[in-house]
């Protein structure tokens, strides 16, 4: 009986450890990654940016994404305020298992992007097309920018550190 009870605690300790491997943190702040994420994308325009600490925080990350923000600790999103397609945006949400709704979310908010700039500037559409989606963990990035390979490094390079 001792044996068996030994056995059971030690798969669930196991199974806890597993689950929270996902869980990659990083000793960084959304802001401080903000910037050097953007600071990497020479080409970028002037940029608007709202972070979680933004007044009116949950109603303004409605036009990033339709997750439900009880999911998100925290988020930036960069967005061209000169009518360009351009966007940086990091979602960090509370748990990793979040991600692949986030990241959907972020693929609508693209898609939407997309048939926006079809009506008026069909060059900024093209760009949207070919924009990034991707996560680490509870970290979930979308990247429309010309120099998006850099931008994508940069966010790898803070992930590894």
């Amino acid at each position: 009986m001792k044996r068996f009870l030994f056995m059971a605690l030690f798969l669930v300790a196991i199974l806890m450890m597993a689950a929270c491997e996902g869980e990659k943190e990083v000793n960084i702040t959304m802001e401080d990654m903000q910037k050097q994420m953007l600071s990497v994308g020479k080409k970028l325009p002037e940029m608007s940016i709202i972070h979680g600490s933004s007044e009116n925080t949950e109603s303004l990350f409605s036009s990033l994404s339709d997750i439900d923000y009880s999911h998100v600790e925290d988020y930036f999103y960069a967005y061209s305020s000169e009518g360009k397609a351009d966007e940086v945006a990091v979602i960090k949400l509370k748990k990793s298992k979040y991600a692949e709704e986030a990241k959907e979310s972020l693929r609508n908010h693209m898609q939407d992007r997309k048939i926006m700039f079809q009506n008026y500037k069909p060059d900024e559409a093209d760009r949207v097309e070919k924009g990034l989606v991707f996560s680490d963990g509870k970290y979930v990035v979308l990247v429309i920018a010309d120099e998006l390979s850099k931008i994508k490094a940069e966010f790898e390079k803070i992930m590894e550190e």
